[in-house]
Order: structure tokens, then C-alpha cells, then sequence
């Protein structure tokens, strides 16, 4: 990591800007100091007003897509998790997710396996260090280390992959909470399964089930001379039968001074715009908060 993006981190984050004294911490923060690999890539979230952006379909209108210089139809995706009632997955820092697109049947259900870890006061190489101390190779191998950079938030994510054949099934709606479970747990990578395994059955609430389906459209644009992408959820309300949409753009670069410089752009030409939303939104916290309550 660069120190221009290390002085945008600290400054978004309202950090004391670093003097000559402060060198030791520039270097955590830079993860040089004694940690030879950072996080391979940045990716930026912002929450957009769906007022602003939606029509009463829940699609991005002519003049978003316009704005936004979409030019392809969206895809579809279908997505649940699996958790137990009690949220206990999610209370040790752990995401197991499921996804397909719709009409890609063929293809089978991508499992995404999570583990979290929260930035504090900007330092990226302490958060990689305790993820290293728990087991973790973040230098290699099959976890991907990524920093993962909201309004204010930022989490170093670690993330691991795998796919399941969808065994005659159309979409994730077809799939049951049982065989969801069954599916997450048999690609469960070791890292997870060492200390994840007692969750299943253990807690107080009741066993790891499936919680979803949700869907989202996904378009592809441009905004400010850079790929971007435009993700609108269609979140249902706990206890009703509304629906929240929650409409976010995101930028993935490897290269940490470009993320730093582009979030800095794209906050100010949203805002000036009166698109963005001052806030930070985990996706994940609302789906569980839909199906599981608040």
C-alpha cells in the first residue's frame, strides 16, 4: 500500500494526520513494516437515494441509466445465507452465502465463504495480522484478502469460493433450507469448519438454516471515466409485505491510491448530485434483519 492512500484512509476516517512521529503507524498502516502482502484489491460501496433513481418497477429509469452510462439489459441473481436463528455465524465474524443467476441454471449455485474483520483507526496490517493469528493465509492460497471501503466503514474481508451443481433445480428459490445447509457446510473450507462446526448444531436458538432467498438486477456503467456497477435489492420488510430497495454503487480496483482517489471524487459528484446516501449499509445485516428480525 501507498502512503496517498493511507493519508485519504486516515483523513475519511478522521484520524490525526501523521508527523515525522508518526512514522511507526504509517507503517502499519502501509502494512511494510512486517507485513510483506496487503489486500490484492479495494472495493468502494455507496448507498444512492432510490427515489432519486427508481421507478415504480424498482428499475433504474431512462436518465439513471443515462447518467450512469448503462448501456446492457441488468442480470438477475438470486442469493440467501445460511445461519442459525441466534445469528451465531454472523456474532463470530462469519458469512456463508449462496447465489445464482437467474436463467444460468447450468451453471450451478457459487458458495462464497466470508470472514470479516473490522479496520480500526485505519490500521489495515493490524486487522491482517489477527486474521494471520487465527489461522488465515492472507498471502496466498484460496482466501482472498480484500478491503472493502464505505461511507465511513472500512473491513479487511476475507473470502473463499466454491460451486455446487444445481441438480435439476431452475433457480435459488427451489432450493430448500435443509439442502441449503447440507450444500454449505459439505464445501465449508477448513479455516471455518475447525471453528465454525460447533455453531451448527449448538445454539440455543435452533440449527443453521437458510435465510432467503433475496434477489438484485446488477448493471454495468461508467461514472467518472471508470467501470462502475449499480446493484438495486429488493429487500422484503420483516412482519409485512413490503419491500425495501437499497440501490448501491461499486468500484473494485487494485490499485490503493486510485480507490482513494476515486471514493473521494465519488462522494463529492454524488453529493453535488444529491444522489448519495451518508451512510453505511452491510447488505447482509439487512437481509438478516428482513428474515430474522432486528
Amino acid at each position: 500500500m501507498n502512503r496517498r492512500f493511507i493519508r485519504a484512509l486516515s483523513c475519511m476516517l478522521i484520524l490525526p494526520v501523521f508527523t515525522a512521529c508518526g512514522t511507526a503507524k504509517a507503517e502499519a498502516l502501509s502494512g511494510r513494516s512486517d507485513q510483506p502482502h496487503g489486500p490484492g484489491s479495494c472495493e468502494i460501496h455507496l448507498l444512492l437515494d432510490s427515489d432519486r433513481l427508481l421507478d415504480r418497477e424498482g428499475l433504474l429509469t431512462k436518465k439513471a441509466c443515462s447518467f450512469f452510462e448503462i448501456t446492457k439489459k441488468y442480470k438477475t441473481y438470486g442469493l440467501a445465507y445460511v445461519e442459525t436463528p441466534d445469528r451465531a455465524f454472523q456474532r463470530a465474524g462469519w458469512i456463508n452465502r449462496i447465489r445464482m443467476q437467474q436463467g444460468k441454471a447450468k451453471k450451478g449455485f457459487s458458495l462464497t465463504y466470508k470472514k470479516r474483520y473490522a479496520v480500526d483507526g485505519g490500521d489495515i496490517a493490524a486487522a491482517m495480522r489477527l486474521a494471520e493469528s487465527e489461522g488465515f493465509s492472507v498471502s496466498g492460497g484460496m482466501w482472498e484478502a480484500q478491503i472493502e471501503w464505505g461511507y465511513s466503514a472500512v473491513t479487511l474481508s476475507l473470502s473463499a469460493e466454491a460451486s455446487c451443481p444445481a441438480d435439476g433445480l431452475d433457480g435459488i428459490g427451489d432450493l430448500d433450507s435443509r439442502a441449503a445447509a447440507d450444500m454449505i457446510r459439505a464445501g465449508m473450507p477448513a479455516e471455518e469448519l475447525d471453528r465454525g462446526a460447533g455453531l451448527w448444531e449448538t445454539s440455543d436458538a435452533g440449527p443453521a438454516r437458510m435465510i432467503g432467498p433475496v434477489y438484485f438486477k446488477r448493471y454495468t456503467g461508467e461514472y467518472l471515466g471508470r467501470d462502475v456497477r449499480i446493484e438495486v435489492w429488493d429487500i422484503p420488510a420483516y412482519d409485512s409485505a413490503g419491500v425495501r430497495r437499497i440501490v448501491e454503487l461499486s468500484y473494485e480496483t487494485t490499485d490503493l491510491e486510485d480507490a482513494a482517489d476515486m471514493r473521494e471524487s465519488l462522494i463529492q459528484r454524488l453529493a453535488e448530485q444529491g444522489l448519495l446516501l451518508r451512510q453505511d449499509g452491510l447488505k447482509t445485516q439487512q437481509v438478516m434483519n428482513a428474515f430474522l428480525g432486528e
